[in-house]
C-alpha cells in the first residue's frame, strides 16, 4: 500500500478548512490535520501574517492564556477558490 503525501498547499488548506470549522487550538489543529507541531505552527504564521487567518487570545482561570485560531473572511474566500480550482482540475 502507497501511502499519499501531501503537498504543502494540501496541508495548508487542510489547516484552513479545520480553521473554518471553528476556531481551535494548535493542539486540536495538529490532531486534526495530522501535522507535527513545526509544521502546525509554521502554517499558522503563514496564514496569520497573509491575513488569511487570526489568533484569539482566550484567558483561562489561572491567569494563563490559550490561543485560538480562526479563518478570517478573506481566507474563507482564498479556501473557496482553491476548492473550485481543485475541483475543476481534478473532475
Amino acid at each position: 500500500m502507497t501511502v499519499k503525501r501531501r503537498s504543502r498547499t494540501e496541508i495548508i488548506c487542510d489547516i484552513m478548512q479545520i480553521l473554518k470549522e471553528s476556531g481551535v487550538t494548535i493542539t486540536i489543529l495538529m490532531r486534526k490535520s495530522g501535522v507535527a507541531y513545526n509544521e502546525a505552527r509554521a502554517g499558522l504564521k503563514l496564514l496569520i501574517r497573509k491575513g488569511f487567518a487570526r489568533a484569539e487570545a482566550s484567558f483561562l482561570r489561572d491567569d494563563r492564556v490559550k490561543f485560538v485560531y480562526v479563518l478570517t473572511e478573506e481566507g474563507a474566500k482564498l479556501l473557496e477558490q482553491y476548492r473550485d480550482i481543485k475541483m475543476r482540475l481534478d473532475g
